[in-house]
């Protein structure tokens, strides 16, 4: 007969506990997670890009109007800080979904960004993922190996 014992059975079941009730994989999306949405918070550097557009009178009136209202500040970022406020993470079971429902927020950062926001440096999610997916790894690994280490 042959037989097998496994010495220390209580701290195996201990260690790999966290992994079997899935709370390292929890942990590792929520830093993984949160890294991500800080990503996406960050506005690009103001840039000021010249466009050769004719407006129409109206609406060159409107813009004269609001510079001297002081609505508009020409040269100086005009920005309202909405899309930033707007990035939300939600987690469920052993998945998670970030998603930001400013209106607008597609043209700016989105698959339907416009060629004014490319122009001044505005990355879409896609792209920031891509650029940001192996320190998302990282962060996932850490969390998993300190709900395995017992540090969490």
């Amino acid at each position: 007969m042959i037989g097998i014992s496994v010495m220390g059975r209580d701290d195996v079941i201990r260690r790999i506990q966290p992994v079997v009730n899935g709370r390292a994989h929890r942990a590792g999306l929520e830093r993984g997670i949160r890294e991500l949405v800080e990503v996406f918070k960050r506005y690009p550097p103001y840039r000021y890009v010249p466009q050769r557009i004719d407006y129409s009178e109206r609406q060159r009136r409107f813009v004269m109007a609001a510079i001297r209202e002081g609505r508009i500040t020409p040269g100086r970022a005009n920005r309202s800080g909405r899309l930033r406020r707007g990035w939300q993470s939600l987690i469920s079971g052993d998945s998670a979904l970030i998603y930001n429902e400013e209106p607008g927020g597609d043209y700016v950062m989105g698959d339907r960004q416009t060629g004014s926001h490319a122009r001044r440096g505005w990355r879409t999610v896609d792209d920031l993922t891509a650029r940001n997916a192996e320190k998302f790894m990282r962060r996932y690994r850490s969390a998993v190996d300190d709900a395995l280490n017992g540090r969490l």
